[in-house]
């Protein structure tokens, strides 16, 4: 009896616990004067955690404001490295103290220390890195890690600083006197996927572009154009951001934007978001492409013919059968091994599986040309409607 008890407590503790720190985070942000149309929660069978529309929504109406005063801003232009904000936002909350705790309800809402959910390089192990495939991939990760350890252990000296021998930005730097030892290396590393995940480019007072959180927005997931309902906006008058409906949005209906259009590439969202966007026709990987990501999507194969070449579809071939597993072995392993594979190493198989799938297709429907061209052109930068440009509603 006392074992049946104990385990419906639990239950009722995860099922209130969320809801208890959503609705914190929800009258936090109307104390500021804020308000939002939206709740977090599961949007899948999995349990993922996304956002969620609370009454239906019509097509260009917002479903969210957060005013300036909540929207944290990090750094110059070109100095804007995860490592180097997880230092600048450690430094902050450390020297004062007020504000730490005005934002506490927002810090609450963030996955904490250890989640399974927060995935970023620093967090790679050398499994996960094995687990890659891929050895520019694996630069990439070790090449972060070695910057982060730099900026945590604070080795570098002012005039290597200075050159840009060495990051501009150290953590004991940027802490007060006396609180050098007081971050984990696993406190920066979880701080950094935080300000790398979680953050987005905004306009900032340097007269560039800078990177800012904003509490709750920052909890919309990622979805493809064609299916994301909301665009999330800076107010470039006051620096205030909302979330406007693209599409009409039904009262429990997730809410998606689309992060950027390099986001669609599986090794770009795996390195910096800890996900890979499930596609029916999976774009290329950065490293494959022969743009790499100086263009949004693969119709730049269907536009020249010098792409369509037997030479450029042997290229992507020879790529293919480079790997030490095949897409139909990748996806034994899912199978096989669920139960020996945590979230993190799943999701990089499944970065394997969609990037063999890109490489598999991309040389038959190249050199047939069989590209259906994509109508909805995708950008780095969302262009908004004139609509949402206007001052936002504050109420």
């Amino acid at each position: 009896m006392k074992l049946v008890s104990y385990t419906l407590l639990c239950s009722l503790i995860a099922i209130i616990l969320p809801s208890t720190r959503q609705n914190e985070l929800t009258d936090w942000i109307e104390s500021k004067g804020g308000w939002a149309h939206l709740s977090v929660g599961p949007v899948n069978e999995g349990g993922l955690r996304g956002t969620l529309a609370t009454r239906d929504i019509a097509e260009g109406d917002t479903l969210a404001y957060i005013p300036k005063e909540l929207v944290i801003q990090f750094g110059a232009p070109g100095n804007n490295r995860p490592p180097e904000n997880a230092a600048r936002l450690l430094g902050r909350q450390r020297r004062e103290a007020g504000w730490h705790a005005a934002f506490l309800p927002y810090w609450r809402s963030l996955p904490a220390l250890g989640s399974p959910t927060l995935f970023c390089k620093e967090l790679f192990t050398e499994r996960h890195i094995a687990l890659l495939q891929d050895p520019g991939m694996e630069w990439v990760v070790r090449e972060e890690i070695a910057t982060a350890v730099d900026i945590y252990n604070g080795t570098s000296t002012w005039w290597q600083r200075l050159l840009g021998l060495a990051p501009p930005v150290s953590l004991h730097l940027n802490l007060p006197k006396g609180a050098e030892h007081d971050v984990t290396w696993e406190e920066f590393a979880h701080t950094t996927c935080l300000v790398g995940a979680y953050a987005f480019g905004c306009r900032g007072g340097w007269g560039g572009s800078q990177v800012c959180m904003v509490p709750l927005l920052d909890m919309i997931n990622h979805a493809h154009p064609d299916t994301a309902n909301t665009v999330v906006h800076q107010d470039t008058r006051n620096g205030s951001y909302g979330c406007t409906a693209i599409k009409n949005i039904t009262a429990g209906q997730e809410v998606t934007h689309t992060y950027s259009a390099t986001a669609l590439r599986s090794d770009y969202s795996l390195l910096h978001y800890g996900f890979v966007l499930e596609m029916e026709r999976p774009l290329l990987a950065g490293n494959d492409h022969i743009a790499r990501f100086e263009y949004s999507d693969d119709d730049l194969y269907s536009q020249h013919e010098r792409l369509l070449s037997h030479e450029e579809a042997q290229r992507l071939n020879d790529i293919l059968k480079s790997f030490p597993t095949t897409e139909e072995e990748d996806l034994q392993l899912l199978r096989e091994s669920s139960d020996k594979l945590d979230g993190r190493e799943r999701e990089i198989i499944r970065f394997r599986i969609q990037r063999k799938r890109a490489l598999r297709q991309m040389p038959l429907l190249g050199i047939k040309n069989k590209f259906e061209m994509i109508n909805k052109e995708l950008i780095a930068e969302i262009e908004l409607p004139e609509r949402v440009n206007k001052p936002l509603p504050v109420s």
